[in-house]
């Protein structure tokens, strides 16, 4: 699939570093000029409306994760992109799974909205919206 589509390999890493909780990795991948709308570890919507609130709440989440010892990963199952030359925006459906130790896996279906923007960087998020499907 990735080698249809130009940004693939920029959402792999994007979902990748969330899920190995490098945020480092996914600063650098970052410019969210309008802020987010994010799915919390417990599945519920959350608003982040600039980046200050966004280096809280991944900072907040990531140590929690750690804290909790839990192991996430990703599973894509639909993937669509539409670009130009300086922007784009990418549809994904995905499965994110939090391991947790001795519990069963969670599994949240969702489907994200990422406009992508070309900087003088390469390409950065410049707006992340996700949603949980439920069944």
């Amino acid at each position: 699939m990735s080698n249809k589509y130009h940004l693939y390999q920029h959402t792999e890493r994007l979902l990748s570093s969330v899920n190995q909780l490098d945020l480092p990795q996914l600063r650098q991948m970052v410019d969210d000029d309008f802020g987010i709308v994010d799915v919390d570890p417990e599945g519920n919507a959350v608003v982040i409306n600039n980046m200050e609130e966004w280096e809280a709440y991944m900072e907040k989440n990531m140590i929690a994760m750690r804290e909790m010892k839990a192991k996430l990963a990703y599973e894509i199952d639909t993937y669509n992109e539409k670009m130009s030359d300086k922007m784009a925006f990418v549809v994904v459906k995905f499965r994110q799974q939090v391991h947790l130790p001795e519990q069963p896996v969670v599994n949240h279906d969702c489907m994200a909205t990422i406009v992508w923007k070309k900087t003088d960087d390469g390409w950065k998020e410049a707006r992340w919206h996700c949603s949980r499907l439920t069944s």
